[in-house]
């Protein structure tokens, strides 16, 4: 989540950290305070610099990122291929099986 007061470097540091752990896909997003109890948000990120961290991540040979990652998003490789996954969109959805089964109760 961004816009919690990361500065460039440590979300820059991150993104390279998980790809050196074979990291494909990283989901970034803005932080939205859910309530008056969260943390309050210190900087709405503008989607020119999601913009920047998307060329950043494919230049790590990760996926893109984007201000509202949707469930929906086709995650796609760097030839171009979707990440095969199952699911909505190539995305198993949380109590999702690889066989299509779900594991909640």
């Amino acid at each position: 989540m961004l816009g919690l007061g990361e500065t460039e470097d440590e979300v820059l540091t991150l993104m390279r950290d998980a790809r050196e752990m074979d990291c494909n896909i990283l989901t970034i997003g803005q932080y939205l305070r859910p309530t008056k109890q969260h943390l309050p948000v210190a900087e709405f990120v503008h989607p020119d610099r999601f913009k920047a961290l998307e060329e950043a991540a494919y230049a790590m040979g990760s996926a893109p990122s984007s201000p509202a990652p949707r469930p929906e998003f086709v995650p796609r490789g760097t030839d171009g291929a979707a990440v095969p996954g199952g699911g909505v969109g190539g995305i198993r959805r949380l109590g999702d099986s690889a066989n299509g089964q779900s594991f909640r109760r």
